[in-house]
């Protein structure tokens, strides 16, 4: 099935085996994980799914085998190269001086010799697999410079020989190179360190010196690779080093574990109430953050999302300690400690952490994230499509295997390239941008690339999906070193509008998603997912979303909901007028027709009718739809869309009274938070209203086709079987079920099959949230192809 090694030992031979697994480049697989398709790296896969195997012992790796040698005979799964860069000798000088010595005398200045000599500022890069894998530092003014320099990377293809290249660093105009060597790693010798002086040759072939470095290559399997890549970074800035050679600074932490705090469950009491005020602290390494507190309650909901940095030397071991806010000190009520070595990297988990002596349950979602490592989970470079992989895939979400984990609806893939032309937001002319990839709580964040307005982030993630009709939202920002990142531009892409496979050019918006915003992404997207699943998810409460804070009060949007709401009215009003017209024959032949579907309807009704009427609709609604190709708004109409002004009452709706004002009353402030509340109420109420209006249009107008599809065959059922069992026995039916339920399942959660229906369907508003907008076919051919 696949060109990797996957080494196994046999318990009772001590023989290790061989298997053939799918690989993904720069995929790594916790311990514990299971072997699924849908994960970026397997660990382990049983013998009967994994093709043939190849048994041999330790000893068929022979000593003074070479690494080529060991490749062609397909012992291993990669290489770890080793490397000691440790000098350079007589460089070649590319900043020339001249030293003139002069003597002066009694009649004049005499010149009596020029010397001419030089120097540079050499700093080595080495390129292996097609990529950069390492840069050194910069010795500055050294022809003879000692860089004593150490490194581990994993090497996929050892047969490709690595390049070393040597350049003279030049803080204006390009840096000057100084020679290059290449080195055959296959011709290595396995497992020994090999001491090379390289000569470094210029484009005509002259001699521009050597660099000395010792090269180790070693065999390793699939569960090997973990180690590499951490070993890689781990590795430590050289002295001096902050940046790269021009002085661009680069990302100093390894990562960040990102994490959502949703709730606590069952909290131990501690107040005389039988209640407590808990809040929650974390820490990891240095890193610390202190929730807010809930008060009077043994169930908080916080609701609130941050990230904790870790560094090559952070224990990765998350520290969680719950306290009850108290007047005088705060009291302990539970602690847990989260190993995040056994968690997955660059995926999103749902974990329910059990405090100490039972008190209570802490629920987060958590991602270890932000990896910048060469090589690491999310490395784009490292990664082959596997096309038998993705068809593992499919066949795991396809019809045949629905009755199997019926909640595991799909599966996502996004490679995310880059993104082109954003906004510049500090002083310099550039930016620090990094994405946050969101679908509903899962949320996973790229590394920061500086100093750039087109940063090429090449990044691949996957997520489990549990319902088709989420959106994936990848929103740019700009690191601030000194308060919150500044938003540059954001896309929402629902996953059913997804094309698998194609990499294109998505146009960025502005906050609100009803403008543009300067700048482009490059993505490719894959999504597999088992319809009938999704069917079934589609009529089931949606997972609601822990950050989704309802709108606070604005002028423009109450007004808009009010416009929103009468324009619903009034096509009720319409409709009201069309009946009633019929019976005043102001239309005749109009008044004509109706009169005698009224009385073909009379004479032979049955309750069938009812579906089959919403069916033919249905269908009727498809082929205006079908014929009117443009029946949608252009998108690029949109870009003018009027935005939400910021209101000045939106700084006041989180204030609290700070203390008795006495017997004159509330303050100004208090009332006009009042009467804010109020507003918003009737804000969000109209929204609600006027949303469930459009809804059903939209459902209606094939808005979206999957749940129209859905809706039809929900309407052929039932008017099949209203036409052959009575009402009567349906009626029954439900009523049992609907009796029954709670005895039957007391866990399960009573929901409206057709609201959590109507609750996928998107209203007017966010139709124009998540359309597309259009870009310049030569610009979006130029982006993606140069």
């Amino acid at each position: 099935m696949s060109d990797e090694e996957v080494r196994d030992v046999d318990s009772s031979s001590g023989k290790k085996r061989f298997f053939s697994l799918k690989r993904k480049k720069g995929g790594r697989g916790a311990k514990g994980t299971s072997a699924e398709p849908g994960a970026l790296q397997s660990t382990s896969q049983p013998a009967s799914e994994a093709g043939s195997v190849v048994e041999c012992t330790a000893t068929d790796v022979s000593p003074g085998s070479t690494a080529g040698e060991v490749a062609k005979a397909g012992k291993c799964a990669f290489f770890a190269l080793d490397v000691e860069l440790k000098e350079g000798k007589d460089l070649a000088a590319r900043d020339k001086t001249d030293t003139y010595h002069v003597e002066f005398e009694d009649d004049g200045v005499y010149l009596k010799n020029i010397q001419r000599s030089g120097t540079s500022d050499p700093y080595v890069k080495f390129k292996a697999d097609g990529r950069q894998i390492y840069k050194s530092r910069t010795i500055s003014k050294n022809l003879n410079p000692q860089w004593n320099e150490k490194f581990c990377v994993p090497i996929e293809d050892i047969t490709t020989p690595m390049v070393l290249k040597v350049f003279d660093f030049d803080r204006v105009g390009n840096d000057d190179p100084m020679g290059r060597a290449v080195v055959d790693l296959s011709n290595l010798e396995v497992e020994k360190p090999t001491e090379m002086e390289l000569d470094l040759e210029g484009e005509d072939g002259e001699n521009l010196g050597k660099v000395l470095a010792i090269f180790t290559v070693s065999p390793k399997n699939v569960e090997d690779r973990q180690e590499i890549v951490r070993r890689a970074s781990n590795r430590k800035p050289a002295p001096g080093a902050k940046g790269d050679a021009k002085g661009v600074p680069t990302q100093l932490w390894d990562g960040i574990v990102s994490i959502i705090l949703v709730e606590g469950k069952k909290m131990i009491p501690m107040d005389d109430s039988g209640l407590s005020d808990p809040y929650c602290k974390f820490r990891l390494g240095n890193e610390r953050y202190k929730s807010k507190a809930c008060k009077e309650t043994l169930n908080p909901y916080w609701a609130e999302q941050f990230d904790l940095k870790f560094y090559p030397d952070t224990p990765m071991v998350l520290e969680l300690t719950v306290y009850d806010r108290d007047i005088r000190k705060d009291e302990f009520m539970g602690r847990c400690q989260i190993d995040l070595n056994k968690l997955a990297r660059e995926k999103s988990h749902k974990i329910e952490a059990e405090l100490e002596d039972g008190a209570g349950i802490i629920v987060m979602h958590l991602a270890i994230t932000g990896l910048d490592a060469p090589g690491c989970e999310s490395d784009l470079s490292v990664h082959k499509d596997d096309p038998a992989r993705r068809k593992a895939i499919a066949q795991r979400f396809g019809l045949k295997n629905t009755p199997k984990k019926i909640k595991e609806i799909g599966w996502l893939q996004v490679k995310l390239h880059r993104a082109v032309g954003l906004t510049s937001a500090d002083l310099g002319g550039a930016s620090d941008p990094f994405a946050v990839i969101e679908v509903n709580n899962k949320r996973l964040v790229t590394n920061t690339i500086y100093k750039t307005l087109n940063p090429a982030w090449n990044k691949i993630y996957e997520m489990e999906i549990s319902d088709p009709h989420d959106a994936l939202d990848i929103t740019v920002f700009d690191e601030d070193k000194r308060g919150a990142p500044e938003f540059l531009g954001r896309v929402v892409i629902p996953l059913l509008q997804i094309t698998a496979g194609e990499k294109r050019l998505y146009q960025l918006k502005n906050k609100t998603l009803e403008g543009r915003a300067k700048g482009h992404l490059i993505l490719t997207l894959d999504f597999i997912y088992n319809p009938i699943r999704g069917a079934v998810r589609t009529i089931n409460p949606r997972e609601p979303k822990v950050l989704y804070e309802p709108p606070k009060f604005k002028r423009q949007l109450l007004q808009r909901n009010i416009d929103r709401t009468n324009k619903l009215v009034a096509s009720l009003v319409s409709a009201g007028a069309f009946v009633g017209s019929l019976f005043t024959w102001q239309y005749k032949f109009r008044s004509a027709f109706g009169f005698m579907i009224y009385i073909m309807l009379c004479l032979n009704f049955d309750f069938y009718i009812i579906p089959l009427t919403l069916l033919l609709s249905f269908l009727k609604q498809y082929v205006v739809c079908m014929l009117l190709t443009d029946r949608n708004v252009n998108p690029e109409d949109q870009e003018g869309a009027p935005q939400d002004d910021d209101d000045d009452m939106d700084d006041d709706d989180d204030a609290e009274p700070k203390g008795k004002k006495g017997e004159k009353g509330k303050s100004f402030k208090d009332k006009l938070n009042a009467i804010t509340s109020i507003c918003s109420t009737v804000q969000n109420a109209l929204d609600e209203v006027a949303s469930n209006g459009e809804r059903l249009k939209n459902t209606f107008n094939w808005s979206v086709p999957f749940c129209s599809y859905l809706a039809c065959a929900a309407f052929t059922i039932g008017t099949v079987v209203l036409y052959l069992v009575p009402l009567k026995f349906l009626l029954l039916a439900w009523g049992i079920n609907k009796f029954t339920k709670k005895i039957r399942k007391p866990n399960a959660v009573d929901n409206n099959e057709l609201a959590d229906f109507l609750s996928r369907i998107p209203s007017d508003v966010q139709l124009k949230e998540i359309k597309l907008l259009k870009t310049d076919p030569a610009l979006r051919l130029k982006r993606i192809d140069g």
